[in-house]
């Protein structure tokens, strides 16, 4: 049912391992009707942005701590948020038009410290080779370390997931070859794959992710303002990382690896009306893997028709009810049966 590859030469072509537009599915009526992009919807989600992320930054303008740490925990989140928004920009599914989906992805990745080329090139590749040992990430994760049999170890990995420092890490030498030029021959060496275009577009991304941060700070110290440590900084590290993290990390978490099947080695949860916003319906990733062309909110009623036919082996009721299992595991270790694992049943989504 499901196709299998050879282990790819360096730079040699290589072809996605599982794609449902290559399974025989009929490319007409209601499958046709859901990848249709409606960039009304998205329009709909960027003003909801603009408005709560509007309040929350006049709410640390006009409060004292530790009120205004609410609102910086506010836009912390809100930063999360859009990044799940340019997850949508990289697909194509936001407006439709390649030059819209990347500008407004380049606009919405830049707070949050992620060039828009290097996550969409990753995450693609990510969803041609889920599952399987070339899978890669787009970000630094801890999952080795929170998998380690030691639970100090395991809480190391928690710590270190948490905090993304192993993100900032690398950004900031991304940054320093950028503005030396010499990222996009690194990034060449380190993955033959990737073309010399992609690679440019990856060093202007962090070039003027530099600029930015330079001229920001520059202008900080010369007006005596703290005014970018309170509205970006202090949110971004101990805000948006934290929350981005927890946000991925129940996609693929303990499922079956190595892998091809996404019906194996995908996570998806029943997540409130809340949380599916808040996502932008991330919570659907067996949905989304199956099929990335179709927009993000569709993939709730895309999934229900999904689990009329297939069995989800990892499926969850909420997050909390992940989350309770997964710090369970962080604390027993082997001994706790895999996290989000179902028993062999039919799978219902309501």
């Amino acid at each position: 049912m499901f196709r299998t590859t050879t282990i790819p030469t360096q730079g040699a072509a290589t072809k996605p391992i599982y794609n449902p537009r290559n399974k025989g599915f009929p490319q007409q009526g209601e499958r046709v009707a859901l990848r249709t992009v409606a960039p009304r919807s998205f329009a709909w989600k960027l003003a909801i942005l603009f408005i709560t992320g509007s309040i929350s930054i006049l709410g640390i303008a006009f409060t004292e701590y530790p009120l205004r740490f609410a609102f910086q925990f506010a836009v912390a989140a809100l930063m999360a948020h859009a990044t799940e928004l340019v997850h949508q920009c990289l697909h194509r599914t936001a407006i439709g038009s390649r030059r819209w989906d990347t500008f407004l992805g380049c606009l919405l990745a830049l707070p949050s410290a992620t060039s828009f080329h290097y996550y969409r090139w990753f995450h693609l590749w990510h969803h041609r080779y889920n599952g399987t040992e070339f899978d890669k990430e787009s970000f630094d994760y801890a999952y080795q370390l929170m998998g380690h049999h030691s639970r100090r170890k395991r809480l190391i990995g928690l710590a270190r997931h948490l905090s993304m420092v192993s993100h900032y890490t690398n950004v900031l030498k991304r940054v320093v070859l950028a503005l030396q030029g010499r990222l996009a021959g690194e990034l060449i060496l380190l993955h033959p794959e990737m073309k010399l275009s992609a690679a440019r577009q990856i060093q202007q991304d962090y070039q003027l992710m530099g600029g930015l941060v330079i001229a920001v700070f520059a202008l900080s110290l010369f007006l005596h303002t703290s005014i970018v440590f309170s509205f970006w900084l202090l949110p971004l590290v101990l805000g948006w990382g934290p929350i981005h993290a927890l946000i991925e990390l129940p996609e693929h978490w303990q499922c079956d690896r190595p892998e091809a099947n996404v019906f194996l080695n995908t996570r998806s949860i029943e997540a409130s009306s809340f949380a599916c916003w808040f996502t932008n319906n991330n919570c659907n990733h067996v949905a989304h893997h199956f099929d990335m062309s179709i927009p993000l909110e569709r993939l709730p009623r895309f999934e229900k028709s999904l689990a009329k036919t297939y069995y989800f082996k990892y499926h969850e009721r909420s997050y909390a009810s992940f989350y309770l299992q997964f710090f369970k595991y962080l604390w027993i270790g082997a001994e706790s049966k895999p996290v989000g694992a179902s028993k062999p049943r039919a799978t219902t989504i309501n």
